[in-house]
């Protein structure tokens, strides 16, 4: 099959909507497929890294054409929908004719204008969405949300479309299904006995409210053997970090870290962001406080901790407050039980299912 994927990161935007595509696109790309990305040229794009993935991509300027249909993220789009249909139906006509078999579009910033332009162009059109919140016209439509419902989304679709809602199509790369969860509540028993004391802290790729910072200033380091910070290389507030950080031995900071996996299986708990890095923590058992600092974050961070998977954290952040939330995710009972409900709701093999569904057409 011949497959275009438009998606974009930045510096406002996040690198979440990329990365999620990058893992679906990889996957089709093992099973002979052939996957072109689109992205606008937004500061912070990460065109780099898809290519450096072996990912075929071709890049289009952003535009200051004005959004001529007011969504909530109209501005993430970087100019104005017709203008970007026009252009990604000229790149699908340079570089596969005049259709592709699947047009995967992952944007807050597109909705059924674009998409309805594209028509003639794709044999099908999905949608990766998680907002619920404008029309789409499409063939395919994914929600990774744990909890969601196809009620939320039927007041927007314009054509009957095939839903795949809830974490059972959480798009997380292999190595997050490695381990059994036998192996997994064992390994997390076996670290309550010898302590709960390796913190990661994951604020997205690009952390725009700087959480790391006011986290890091509020820790009580004395608690901690190991506290490992991850950011991609756009984060603006790495060289502050850096600087700040530099003399305390048990911090080490991760840029562009591609072994995720690795670090949470190898780290006790994490206060992290509510966005789609959840699944992965999930996946794997890492118990979380976790923070809402983007739209899309507030139902994910809704379902956690009303089913007790996760604890959000809470503020003013000082030491004393920081300390006692640490103090009730490590709770031996909390902590355990946190840990087999997480497994319980994400299994970590979405990927596959996706992949099976696109490739059946």
């Amino acid at each position: 099959m011949n497959i275009v994927l438009r998606a974009d990161a930045g510096i406002e935007i996040g690198n979440g909507h990329i990365m999620r595509s990058l893992t679906l696109a990889k996957a089709l790309n093992n099973q002979g497929h052939r996957v072109l990305f689109i992205c606008k040229q937004h500061p912070g794009h990460l065109c780099h890294l898809l290519e450096a993935q072996g990912i075929e991509v071709h890049s289009i300027p952003i535009s200051e054409d004005q959004p001529e249909h007011l969504l909530a993220h109209s501005r993430w789009l970087g100019g104005s929908q017709k203008q970007d249909a026009q252009a990604t139906r000229n790149i699908i006509e340079e570089s596969f004719g005049q259709q592709v078999d699947w047009l995967i579009v992952d944007h807050y910033g597109i909705d059924y204008h674009w998409q309805k332009a594209l028509t003639r162009h794709a044999q099908n059109i999905m949608v990766i969405d998680d907002l619920a919140d404008r029309q789409h016209y499409c063939d395919l439509l994914l929600d990774q949300t744990l909890g969601r419902i196809p009620q939320d989304y039927q007041p927007y679709l314009m054509k009957p479309c095939t839903m795949l809602l809830g974490t059972e199509y959480a798009l997380l790369r292999p190595e997050f299904n490695q381990h059994s969860p036998t192996e997994i509540i064992q390994h997390r028993q076996s670290r309550i006995k010898q302590g709960l004391s390796r913190l990661l802290i994951m604020m997205g790729g690009t952390d725009p409210c700087d959480i790391t910072s006011q986290i890091l200033a509020s820790l009580n380091l004395e608690e901690f053997t190991k506290v490992t910070v991850v950011l991609g290389s756009s984060a603006l507030n790495i060289p502050r970090i850096q600087q700040l950080y530099k003399q305390h031995q048990q911090i080490e900071l991760k840029i562009n870290c591609n072994q995720i996996a690795q670090l949470i299986h190898s780290h006790d708990i994490c206060i992290g962001a509510a966005g789609s890095s959840c699944w992965e923590r999930c996946s794997m058992g890492l118990v979380s406080l976790i923070t809402v600092f983007a739209e899309n974050q507030k139902l994910i961070a809704e379902k956690l901790v009303s089913r007790k998977i996760a604890v959000e954290l809470k503020s003013p952040l000082n030491p004393d407050s920081l300390t006692a939330q640490i103090a009730k995710i490590t709770d031996p009972r909390f902590y355990l039980e946190s840990v087999k409900l997480g497994l319980d709701s994400c299994d970590g093999v979405g990927t596959s299912r996706v992949v099976e569904i696109l490739g059946n057409g």
